[in-house]
């Protein structure tokens, strides 16, 4: 029996319940609640408001991504530089920070894997 209070007398459901394919009622559960007490799992995972949210930030994160794949001998070093010089063209970031930029950004993110 559905106690009173989670009864929703208008459309003759329980309140926090929702109906699955199959026609089973499953209840309802608040994810919102559930993402704010889940503890990050690993170090590098961020909450949405920690992420980099400049183009430039992106930018730099996706240098250190490509570091790291050349550094574990998946590109070579040709083929990660031009993808993020491909990249920064495509993304405008060229346009607005512009090629001494750019390349300093990317050689400080191979800095780290080649030292």
């Amino acid at each position: 029996m559905i106690p009173a209070d989670k009864w929703d007398s208008r459309n003759r459901k329980a309140r926090g319940v929702v109906e699955s394919a199959s026609g089973w009622e499953v209840p309802q559960m608040n994810t919102a609640r559930i993402m704010e007490s889940r503890p990050l799992r690993n170090g590098w995972q961020s909450r949405a408001s920690e992420r980099p949210s400049t183009p430039t930030d992106v930018f730099k994160v996706r240098a250190e991504a490509r570091a790291v794949l050349f550094s574990a001998g998946e590109l070579n070093l040709h083929e990660a530089v031009d993808a993020l010089q491909a990249a920064a063209i495509a993304s405008g970031l060229l346009g607005e920070i512009g090629q001494d930029a750019v390349q300093a950004i990317i050689a400080q993110a191979f800095a780290s894997v080649r030292s």
